[in-house]
């Protein structure tokens, strides 16, 4: 087995996902919980969760990558903060 560049295993036969794979993972991962009204599942915790699933990382691997640690915090917000004010001008109240 060989190592990225977080330390996180990866088989030998299994592309690493690149930085910009876990950036468009994290974003989709934020807009798929607006676009299901799914709250309960807009969390740090949980996006981080369902990206390291869905990515094959170790389940670990935003909390134990120094550079992925603040950096997923960082594009959820991002994505949670642009989808909200999307959400604003989008939804029009018909009262």
């Amino acid at each position: 087995m060989s190592s990225s560049d977080s330390g996180t295993p990866i088989p030998t036969h299994q592309r690493a996902p690149t930085d910009t794979d876990i950036t468009s993972a994290l974003r989709a991962a934020v807009a798929a919980c607006y676009a299901n009204n799914d709250e309960d599942n807009l969390t740090l915790k949980r996006i981080r969760a369902s990206v390291a699933k869905k990515l094959k990382l170790a389940d670990d691997f935003f909390k134990t990558s120094d550079e992925w640690n603040g950096k997923s915090k960082q594009i959820v917000l991002e994505a949670v903060v642009c989808l909200s004010r999307i959400s604003k001008y989008i939804c029009v109240d018909s009262h």
